[in-house]
């Protein structure tokens, strides 16, 4: 029998967060072998870190080899999981460790928030959301700056630090929605009006 992770509650040790969060993704590990015997064929937990940032709340991080997928790490972003602790630690987790066996089962088939993902999440009785919904004013996201462009027109739109870098290297090229002709670099565009 799989024993149940620890009952919720507010977490605010960062200690106690990191076990809450590691001896439920073992139960959700314990499940999944339980659930779809041979599949993980006797596989250890993918090493848990605690360093992911920004907005995502978590990660697997997988080893390509020449003709199998498998899961390596399994990434958590401490500082949201602070923030919401009781829902993180049950739908979070599960979250990614439903990633994890969906490749072992399928895998390259298994990658995403396909059909297998959900019905292992399904299977883990938890909701099959692609995204969270957490509250992120207590998170460090980064802003992408922006840079301004123009047309033939003259309305100018802004690009983001990816979209400009991208036209930069001609790789791509951006046009005006109005009269679709291509845009041309302006400069940055200042923090104040951004």
């Amino acid at each position: 029998m799989v024993k149940s992770p620890t009952s919720p509650g507010t977490v605010s040790d960062g200690e106690a967060l990191r076990h809450r969060i590691l001896e439920t993704a073992r139960y959700y590990w314990q499940l999944a072998d339980r659930l779809y015997p041979g599949v993980l064929h006797g596989q250890a937990l993918p090493a848990i870190r605690f360093d992911l940032g920004g907005s995502s709340a978590g990660q697997v991080q997988f080893t390509r080899r020449p003709r199998r997928i498998r899961p390596l790490a399994i990434r958590f972003n401490l500082t949201i999981a602070r923030h919401n602790a009781d829902t993180y630690i049950h739908t979070t987790v599960a979250h990614e460790i439903a990633h994890a066996v969906a490749v072992l089962r399928h895998g390259r088939q298994g990658l995403g928030h396909g059909q297998t993902w959900q019905h292992i999440m399904a299977d883990f009785g938890q909701p099959a959301e692609r995204c969270h919904q957490y509250d992120l004013s207590a998170v460090a996201v980064r802003r992408q700056r922006r840079f301004s462009y123009h047309c033939d027109c003259d309305t100018e739109q802004q690009l983001t630090t990816v979209r400009h870098n991208r036209q930069q290297r001609g790789e791509r090229q951006y046009y005006c929605r109005r009269c679709h002709a291509p845009l041309r670099y302006r400069g940055p565009v200042s923090t104040a009006s951004a």
